[in-house]
């Protein structure tokens, strides 16, 4: 059904997809996939014309007495019942066909209020945002999945808001609502200015070839870029050799940390601390179109191109399900903005990754580095600077979290609090509440507040 490898999923059947119980083989191995195979996501997948849904319907309309139904199909009808129920009172005039399909979609919501309801690990990784959990349906004639997304209450599930979780679930808008495009900090501020000026100077024609030389010069700016521009990044800026630090990869996604590539930014940021460290994605990269392609059910590419995809599908997968809801658009419009959505929300993901490091967070939240984005254009070699991500306190304020809760190991646990007691593990006095705002013409930071799969 998703075409993927033996092992690249762990996936535990039974009928009608519940979860009957906090105890069992169907929670314990759930479990066991999140802390021991290090599972981030979750996905719990009704299908069309399920019979167990169908003939919890049925019984509603009939007004069968389930303790009443042989052996223990009774039991399992019992914990989809709700979903039929809700499905009949909400379109009570609709065919049973249809209350079928609706009940589905509930059955599936219900099921991992349950999994939250009744594992704590679950909770734990949900309220941390460690992990998600994701609903579908599939259609057992097509094939075809259609993706429900998280929970609608899952902030009231977990007892906490999450902004990353609204972010993720809310349509991207384009990045002219950025703020903090010039950097905040004095030394910031002229590394961006430097990058800007040698820019203009290659976009006009006025850069030339500068020779290495024995001096011993502090890198300015750490930029990670993709392996498949087809201009050297020094000269894109047209820098003086070893003013900044050039990471090439693949999409413009540093991967997974204590990989190479992400080793290699953090150990240039512990050397030469730099102000800058910009992520530079290509409005029209061929990795992007690549991921869009396989979206669409190209043929399934060799295993190390999916390792390079798997990362940028993120960001296309998002693109391409805002896009197809514009309805206004012409075909042509509609694939533009694709390009565009994915390009921007990769050089988010990619933002949104490096800010998992501790070495990157660490130098954030003192001043000494700021994380900035921007997107040169494939055919002009023009470079435009969007800033910080906009939501960058509350990625950092989630990886102090995670890092505090699961210090222990991933079995760790958290309390449970109901909606109206907040959750604050972390002390008003914690680094992971503060983030230097730095004037751009002085130096003192003035402080302010911020607030693998599996499949079930």
């Amino acid at each position: 059904l998703f075409d993927m490898r033996p092992g690249d999923l762990f996936v535990l059947r039974n009928a009608g997809n519940t979860c009957a119980s906090n105890k069992g083989s169907l929670i314990g191995s759930a479990e066991y996939s999140i802390t021991h195979l290090r599972t981030k996501v979750l996905v719990i997948t009704g299908h069309t014309k399920c019979g167990a849904v169908t003939a919890a319907v049925e019984a509603v309309h009939n007004n069968i007495d389930l303790s009443s139904v042989a052996g223990s199909i009774g039991t399992l009808l019992a914990d989809i019942i709700d979903a039929a129920k809700k499905a009949v009172a909400t379109i009570p005039n609709a065919t049973v066909v249809e209350q079928v399909q609706l009940a589905t979609k509930f059955n599936v919501f219900n099921t991992i209020k349950k999994l939250i309801q009744y594992s704590d690990i679950v909770y734990t990784g949900v309220k941390v945002e460690e992990l998600q959990l994701i609903g579908a349906v599939y259609n057992i004639f097509s094939g075809e999945i259609e993706w429900l997304g998280e929970h609608p209450e899952i902030e009231k599930l977990c007892g906490r808001e999450m902004p990353m979780h609204r972010w993720n679930s809310t349509p991207y808008n384009t990045v002219q609502s950025w703020d903090n495009k010039s950097g905040r900090s004095a030394r910031a501020v002229n590394a961006i200015r430097m990058m800007e000026d040698g820019n203009t100077r290659f976009v006009t024609g006025r850069w030339h070839y500068k020779s290495p030389t024995g001096l011993d010069v502090t890198p300015s700016v750490i930029v990670l870029g993709g392996s498949e521009y087809r201009v050297p990044i020094e000269d894109l800026f047209d820098v003086d050799p070893g003013r900044i630090i050039v990471q090439r990869v693949l999409g413009s996604v540093a991967g997974m940390q204590e990989r190479t590539a992400f080793s290699s930014i953090e150990y240039s940021i512990a050397r030469w601390a730099p102000p800058v460290l910009l992520v530079l994605v290509e409005s029209s990269s061929p990795i992007i179109e690549a991921a869009i392609k396989q979206l669409r059910g190209q043929y399934l590419p060799l295993a190390p191109i999916r390792v390079v995809l798997n990362h940028v599908m993120v960001s296309a997968l998002r693109a391409v399900q805002q896009a197809e809801k514009n309805s206004t658009l012409t075909s042509a419009g509609q694939e533009l903005l694709i390009t565009q959505l994915a390009t921007e929300l990769n050089c988010l993901y990619s933002m949104e990754l490096l800010l998992k490091s501790k070495v990157v967070r660490e130098r954030v939240l003192s001043g000494e580095l700021e994380l900035h984005a921007a997107i040169m254009d494939s055919g002009t070699g023009k470079v435009r600077f969007f800033g910080e991500h906009p939501r960058q306190m509350e990625i950092m304020r989630a990886a102090e979290l995670r890092a505090k809760t699961y210090s222990t190991g991933l079995s760790a646990t958290l309390p449970r609090e109901d909606w109206g007691c907040p959750f604050e593990p972390l002390g008003d006095d914690d680094p992971a509440l503060v983030l230097p705002n730095v004037d751009s013409q002085s130096s003192s930071p003035q402080k302010s507040r911020r607030g693998k799969f599996a499949t079930v």
